[in-house]
């Protein structure tokens, strides 16, 4: 009994100092987008900055970023308490990668990456807003940390599972990296990751998602000196996910 309980405040204790963190980490996030906002506003008001059709751009952006992190933090939420809400309808995995990857040129292009493509189909039971925030998640990620790489992105096939992969030439990650990966508030490199705007969340929201599909991911270094990132769902995800609604 003494050691059940000291294992239970032990667990308490990890809890609360996990709570601690993503408290401070939330508030560090949201602090940067709030203050830039309330000084370019505060300048507009005093004259110091002339209204201009980028100064608007970039407040729109700033308020973008906002929802974006907190649309995340609700995603993670839900996911929590097994709660998050799929959508599901027939779908292929090899149509969303299209997409995505279509949605993705501009960025890609900006980045110096080129692209191959191996799309199979892949048919499946699918929340298609959500895969496809997941796929674009994962490769926003290797227009920030592989820029300058080659891109390989795959779809297909694997058994009962639909999978989704992205590979690139590097400059890979850590073993301490892959393994805090899907972590949500960890970056692999944190200055880098905030100039290009990251928060933390992006990989951890993609994890959320294929597990609400009753699928998961995996991060591992491949043979090019890069990273591969996979999202394996099974195609009968529709009886497996955190709670399911049928399109009609």
């Amino acid at each position: 009994m003494i050691d059940h309980f000291n294992r239970m405040a032990e667990l308490l204790e990890n809890a609360e100092k996990e709570l601690q963190y993503q408290n401070n980490a939330i508030a560090h996030e949201l602090r940067t987008p709030l203050t830039v906002l309330r000084g370019r506003l505060q300048g507009m008001r005093d004259g110091v900055f002339k209204p201009t059709t980028e100064l608007y751009d970039g407040l729109i952006g700033q308020i973008d970023h906002l929802t974006g992190i907190v649309e995340d933090l609700r995603i993670l939420a839900l996911s929590n308490v097994g709660r998050l809400e799929l959508r599901l309808e027939p779908g292929d995995m090899g149509e969303e990668v299209e997409t995505a990857v279509a949605a993705m040129l501009g960025e890609f292009d900006k980045a110096g990456m080129p692209v191959s493509l191996n799309l199979s189909r892949a048919p499946m039971m699918l929340d298609r807003g959500k895969v496809r925030q997941a796929l674009l998640a994962i490769m926003h990620n290797a227009t920030r940390y592989a820029s300058g790489s080659r891109l390989s992105i795959v779809a297909k096939m694997r058994g009962s599972e639909a999978i989704f992969q992205c590979q690139d030439s590097g400059p890979g990650m850590s073993d301490v990296d892959i393994e805090h990966a899907f972590d949500r508030f960890w970056r692999a490199d944190d200055s880098r990751s905030r100039a290009s705007g990251g928060s933390g969340l992006g990989l951890s929201v993609v994890r959320a998602i294929a597990e609400a599909h009753g699928g998961s991911t995996s991060a591992k270094r491949n043979e090019f000196g890069g990273m591969t990132f996979e999202i394996a769902l099974p195609t009968d995800c529709g009886s497996r996910g955190s709670q399911s609604v049928l399109s009609p």
